[in-house]
């Protein structure tokens, strides 16, 4: 009696363990909810924010330009990461400030990628769910 009590609960409980996989799909479809919101909202605050000014532009540039020379300073990189870093610092040594239009004109077509993407993404879930409720209604 007792060894098919045991045989049982062994079953049983074998069961509920294997069981358990619905909470990390619901965990997975969380995550991605959250990060389509978090793009979205960092959108929203591009479109808010506007375009950087030139001399914005510049002082990103400045700063960029002062942390590649901390960096080569340091004596921590040699040989071809150090030739790398000093190939990065003389590429953005050479590029010359882009004019307010140009500016305004990427800021333009990185919301226009940004949106089409978002609209992708949100399509496709849109898709997933509609197959979800054609699989379902033929049950």
């Amino acid at each position: 009696m007792r060894t098919i009590l045991l045989i049982v609960s062994i079953f049983f409980y074998s069961g509920l363990f294997f069981a358990d996989h619905h909470g990390e799909k619901m965990n997975q479809k969380a995550g991605m909810e959250n990060r389509a919101m978090m793009a979205r909202l960092k959108l929203d605050l591009a479109e808010l924010k506007g375009p950087p000014s030139v001399a914005e532009v510049a002082a990103k540039k400045a700063e960029r330009l002062s942390n590649l020379d901390l960096l080569i300073a340091s004596g921590k990189y040699e040989g071809e990461r150090l030739r790398r870093l000093e190939m990065m610092r003389d590429k953005i040594v050479n590029q010359e400030i882009p004019s307010q239009e140009a500016i305004n004109q990427r800021h333009e077509e990185r919301l226009k990628k940004a949106n089409k993407k978002l609209q992708k993404g949100n399509n496709r879930q849109e898709k997933t769910r509609k197959q979800k409720r054609k699989y379902r209604k033929k049950d």
